[in-house]
């Protein structure tokens, strides 16, 4: 053990003598040890290095400007954003439901007048041709013309008839217009058995049905469009002296019915035999539309010359009894045409005019003059 000098020990002695007198001694002189909280941070924190964000462009401001100037940082260049392409028939959602059910049977309901848009594919298949041929498809305007409340053929009934008319492009031509004017008569529906000379012929088998009931065609009328766009009547119209039924009221499900209308002038014959089958919603490029399905065979006869026809239809009663699309194979002499049509406007667009308008086409007898 190493000791002090003897100098050294004297010095350390008088210190603790003194410490230990001031520690025990009484009264005010003395020395007294307090706690005291400091906080000491030895040394230079580190800079800390902030990343960006992702996705996020880091911005070089200028550095403050000197004088007296209002400093003001040069806002951030945004790149403008493309336009989105606007699809000209979206989907319905798949959760979405039709405003309204089609019912079975038209009571208070009337077709909208208006000019609507829709899809159409066409295509025409001649002999051996038809695999080179794809169908031509894209958009039409339809338009509901006029409706009309009518006088009942039953006047027992509480719900009067209605007619009205519509107007379209020809399936085979785009620069010849149809006007189709329809009939709608809730009278009760009525059968006849067959003629006795066609027992043989299992198609005249069926039921038929007279007078007006449910949805028929009065006539149809054909137009050619001129350079100044108005129409010009082509032949006379198909005006059988009874209409013609497409589907019958009330509907009646898998209900097989046959309607035959013969007109007296041209002795042109359309025989149409339908099937109400089922339900369906139309997609109307993003609004769903419920119809009610029907199949029918239609055959049309004038002269020597007879067109058939498979067709597939929806018709949409809570809106009046108007059809929603038609499908459509026609068999000819000439040719094949397949086509598809459907409703792709739920809500019209304001009619602006009647190109119709001047020629005497509403002058028909609801009874069909039978």
């Amino acid at each position: 053990m190493r000791l002090l000098p003897r100098r050294s020990r004297g010095a350390a002695a008088v210190v603790l003598s003194v410490l230990v007198t001031g520690c025990a001694g009484v009264g005010d002189a003395g020395v007294a040890i307090r706690p005291l909280s400091v906080d000491v941070v030895f040394g230079v924190p580190p800079e800390i290095s902030v990343a960006a964000p992702p996705n996020v462009p880091t911005l070089d401001l200028p550095q403050q400007p000197t004088g007296d100037f209002t400093f003001r940082p040069t806002p951030a260049t945004v790149p403008p954003v493309p336009p989105r392409a606007v699809d000209p028939c979206p989907v319905a959602p798949v959760t979405s439901a039709a405003r309204l059910e089609a019912p079975l049977a038209v009571t208070t309901e009337r077709p909208r007048v208006g000019d609507y848009r829709w899809r159409r594919s066409v295509s025409v298949s001649e002999g051996d041709e038809s695999a080179a041929r794809p169908p031509v498809t894209g958009f039409e305007q339809r338009q509901i013309l006029s409706w009309e409340e009518r006088e009942q053929v039953n006047p027992a009934n509480r719900e009067p008839a209605f007619g009205y008319s519509t107007l379209q492009p020809s399936v085979d031509d785009p620069m010849v217009l149809v006007k189709i004017d329809w009939n709608y008569d809730d009278s009760p529906a009525q059968r006849v058995n067959p003629p006795a000379a066609a027992q043989g012929q299992s198609e005249e088998l069926r039921p038929q049905r007279v007078g007006n009931d449910g949805l028929a065609i009065e006539r149809i009328t054909r137009y050619a469009v001129q350079e100044d766009g108005s129409l010009e009547p082509i032949g006379l119209p198909f005006q059988p002296s009874r209409p013609v039924t497409y589907l019958t009221h009330p509907v009646t499900m898998q209900d097989t019915m046959r309607s035959v209308g013969t007109d007296p002038v041209t002795l042109a014959t359309m025989v149409v035999t339908h099937k109400p089958v089922d339900k369906i919603q139309v997609d109307a490029c993003g609004e769903k539309v419920d119809a009610i399905v029907v199949e029918a065979t239609m055959t049309f006869t004038q002269g020597p010359d007879t067109t058939t026809s498979e067709l597939r239809y929806g018709v949409a009663t809570q809106y009046g009894a108007v059809i929603v699309f038609e499908e459509a194979t026609t068999t000819t002499s000439a040719a094949t045409i397949t086509s598809s049509f459907s409703l792709a406007q739920a809500d019209p667009s304001p009619l602006l005019a009647d190109p119709t308008e001047g020629e005497d086409l509403t002058d028909t007898d609801p009874a069909g003059g039978s």
